[in-house]
C-alpha cells in the first residue's frame, strides 16, 4: 500500500496523498491480499489467534486508514504501540493518520517520538515538515526539509517541499535555489509552479 507523494505544491490544500507512508520500509505490513475491507476482515480473524502481535495491528490500521477510518486506525496503532512502544515506525504511521484526521498538534507529537526514537528517518521529517507547513509554522517546516535533505541530499522531493516552505516565507531567492536543486533531482513541481525554465535553471 503505497501512500507516498512526498512533494507538495500548496501547504493550503492539504491532501491525503501528501504523505510519505512510514510503513512502507518498517517491514510490518502482512500481506493479505483483496481489497480494504476484505483486508481488515483477515487482520481481525488473525487478531483473534495472535492477539499479542503488533505487526497485525499495525496492519490493521493501515488497511483502516487506506479507508479513510481513521479513528479505527488510531485505535489499532494505540494497540500495536502499547505491544511495542519502542517501536518508531508505529508512531510515524499514527501521526499520518492524525494528520489525515487533521489533529495536527497530536500529530506532531507522535512524528517528534518517532524521531526521537530513530532519528534518521528522512520520511518522518518529511512529514513533521507538512505539518508545520499546513500549520503555518514555515520556519518549523525549514527545519524539517532541511533535516531531511542532511539525511539524503539527493531528495528532490525535499529540496522541493523546502522550497514551498522558503516561498510561503517570502523568501522567493532561496525559493528558487531549490527549486532548481530539486529540477535537478528530477523534481520539477516547484520550478514549474514558479514558472523557471530550463535555461535560467542552467544559468544558476
Amino acid at each position: 500500500m503505497k501512500f507516498v507523494k512526498r512533494v507538495l505544491i500548496a501547504f493550503a490544500s492539504i491532501a491525503v496523498m501528501a504523505f510519505a507512508d512510514t510503513h512502507a520500509h518498517s517491514g510490518h505490513s502482512v500481506a493479505l491480499a483483496g481489497d480494504s475491507q476484505a483486508e481488515i476482515e483477515s487482520y481481525t480473524q488473525a487478531i483473534k489467534l495472535k492477539s499479542d502481535d503488533a505487526a497485525l495491528y499495525n496492519s490493521r490500521a493501515n488497511a483502516y486508514r487506506k479507508r479513510g477510518d481513521y479513528e479505527n486506525a488510531i485505535a489499532d496503532y494505540d494497540r500495536a504501540i502499547k505491544l511495542k512502544p519502542s517501536d518508531a515506525k508505529l508512531y510515524g504511521d499514527r501521526g499520518i493518520a492524525r494528520a489525515q484526521a487533521g489533529d495536527y498538534k497530536k500529530a506532531i507529537e507522535d512524528f517528534s517520538a518517532s524521531i526521537k526514537l530513530d532519528p534518521k528517518q528522512t520520511d518522518v521529517y518529511n512529514n513533521r515538515g507538512f505539518v508545520y507547513g499546513y500549520s503555518g509554522e514555515h520556519e518549523k517546516a525549514i527545519a524539517d526539509f532541511s533535516a531531511s535533505i542532511g539525511l539524503d541530499p539527493k531528495d528532490g522531493g525535499a529540496y522541493n517541499n523546502r522550497g514551498i516552505a522558503y516561498r510561503d516565507l517570502g523568501d522567493l531567492k532561496k525559493a528558487e535555489e531549490d527549486a532548481a536543486k530539486a529540477c535537478e533531482l528530477g523534481v520539477c513541481d516547484l520550478a514549474r509552479t514558479m514558472s523557471l525554465s530550463v535555461a535560467s535553471r542552467k544559468r544558476r
